[in-house]
């Protein structure tokens, strides 16, 4: 087959969707030496991929100005493809006459779902829900196939948009980072011992609750030296704020942006790692957690119960009494802090990006083998 992934959420900053792209390249790049492969980039240069099959093309098209999609089409349609597959949850405009099959990964659908998901871009924040609605709606409706990354997120899509029942399939994600690169050399951003979260400051997200519960936490044991790290690639003032007005900001690090060392570094060096979230499409960062054998507390969110199974303590997703009382728990005892350990680790094994690649290329001959 001659496969185009769309790959133009890769950026300068790499996070979240661009992440799971870059893994799942070199995943197939590593496994796959039948099918011949077109990566569409934005202006960004992948280093060289050492497979043959592989061909990288900037297009200078950005994803985000549809104005560029009548160029990308162009440029598309000449590589007369077998399976045209966009990793970054939405199909470009004027695909029509392309011959390909059509492939659309939609990661989770918070961007319609959620009322506060662009509050910061008000007062425009109303008009761009709409425009990403549209964008789904439009993008399940033309894809003749749709991927996600979760059974939580295939229900919430199908609940959203009966019609896509019967084309929507699970291909799983797995940790972001490579767990196996060595943190020596890089300077610990935090000394102590510390609780960590990583990730962004969006409503969905939950991170209000977090902060609560360590408040309470602190309140409960003033005799406490544990902090807590906020690491991301958001200033999150407004959790600042919260912070500040429940007297605990000094108790509070807050780390921006940090790259795949200092990341790495922060994960081996928590004493547990916290997600909060409401909901989840996947949530990467407990695979991560889990890998590098840090014990893991996770909301009731659906998809990250199932993303962690039996590998993490679980609270009520607005709980936050009860996370505070977690946090206890996990910091007091050392033998709950080993289960979790070995636990984790033994879920997190169970996600792979080759596993993904391997489901990724049965969907791609499934979908043109089908009649549709």
């Amino acid at each position: 087959m001659r496969i185009g992934l769309d790959a133009r959420s890769i950026g300068a900053r790499v996070c979240g969707v661009s992440r799971v792209t870059l893994r799942l390249i070199q995943a197939l790049a590593a496994g796959d030496k039948e099918n011949q492969y077109f990566v569409l980039t934005d202006s960004v240069r992948l280093a060289e991929i050492e497979n043959p099959n592989f061909s990288v093309l900037p297009t200078d098209c950005p994803r985000m100005n549809p104005l560029f999609d009548w160029k990308f089409s162009r440029i598309v349609s000449g590589l007369a493809l077998d399976v045209f597959h966009s990793v970054h949850s939405w199909l470009p405009f004027n695909m029509g006459h392309i011959r390909a099959r059509k492939i659309v990964t939609i990661h989770d659908i918070f961007a319609v779902t959620d009322p506060a998901f662009f509050s910061k871009y008000r007062p425009f924040g109303g008009m761009a829900r709409r425009y990403f609605s549209f964008l789904t709606e439009r993008s399940a409706r033309e894809a003749d196939m749709i991927l996600t990354v979760s059974e939580y997120s295939k229900k919430r899509i199908q609940e959203l948009m009966p019609a896509t029942i019967g084309k929507v399939h699970v291909v799983y994600n797995a940790s972001g980072l490579d767990l196996s690169v060595q943190t020596s050399g890089v300077v610990a951003d935090v000394q102590g011992k510390y609780l960590l979260y990583v990730g962004n400051c969006r409503s969905y997200k939950n991170v209000p609750v977090l902060v609560k519960g360590f408040a309470e936490y602190l309140r409960a044991n003033p005799a406490s030296d544990l902090l807590l790290v906020i690491a991301g690639n958001d200033r999150c003032a407004a959790i600042r704020e919260l912070a500040e007005q429940s007297g605990i900001l000094s108790r509070i690090k807050f780390i921006f942006n940090p790259d795949d060392s200092r990341l790495r570094n922060l994960y081996s060096g928590a004493l547990a790692f916290i997600m909060p979230s409401k909901e989840e499409g996947f949530g990467i960062p407990v695979l991560e957690a889990m890998g590098m054998g840090i014990p893991v507390i996770v909301s009731d969110a659906e998809a990250l119960l199932e993303v962690a199974g039996d590998g993490a303590l679980v609270f009520p997703k607005n709980n936050y009494d009860r996370l505070a009382v977690l946090i206890e728990q996990i910091s007091l005892d050392e033998n709950m802090r080993a289960d979790l350990r070995r636990r984790g680790i033994a879920r997190s094994s169970v996600f792979s990006w080759e596993r993904s690649a391997n489901e990724l290329k049965s969907c791609y001959k499934k979908c043109c083998n089908e009649v549709i």
